[in-house]
């Protein structure tokens, strides 16, 4: 049996899971690495990263798989939160952010009040951001990558 993913077998230190009811095996970091790259890349359903194409069934949460133990207790305080740089104009921004939608309207208020964009402006929003394990360079797009890409500057932050 080889992963699906990246087409190798096991290893000791790399075993091969079934994640869900399909005949096909991968390694759980391989599967954690797609899932996070596909975060908010579906419009129809944002969270379809967590369920397999093929069969529906729920895929393990990625972020176990992907956080070094450094990040396992992301964000860093009650106090700290990650912070997400924004580029516009020639310049870079910070911005504290939080997970979940309550987060996600605060940051993109954030944006808008910062850079006077109208209420009803449609922002377009690509996230470049380090994988948490590897720390490979990664690119997020949409809306629905944003938890994904406050879970990958929340370990960035608890690295520091």
């Amino acid at each position: 049996d080889v992963c699906w993913v990246c087409l190798d077998g096991p290893s000791a230190d790399k075993p091969l899971i079934r994640p869900c009811k399909c005949p096909r095996f991968c390694h759980s970091v391989c599967i954690a690495r797609w899932q996070l790259q596909s975060a908010g890349s579906r419009q129809a359903n944002q969270t379809e990263e967590m369920f397999c194409d093929f069969c529906s069934a729920k895929l393990p949460d990625w972020k176990h798989a992907l956080t070094p133990p450094c990040g396992s207790q992301a964000p860093v305080s009650d106090r700290t939160w990650a912070v997400m740089n924004v580029n516009f104009g020639g310049r870079t921004y910070s911005f504290e952010v939080q997970p979940g939608p309550e987060g996600y309207r605060r940051f993109t208020s954030a944006i808008r009040a910062a850079f006077a964009l109208p209420d009803d402006s449609e922002l377009n929003i690509t996230f470049t951001c380090d994988e948490p394990n590897t720390g490979s360079l990664l690119t997020l797009q949409g809306a629905g990558a944003y938890d994904a890409a406050v879970h990958c500057a929340s370990v960035s932050a608890a690295r520091r």
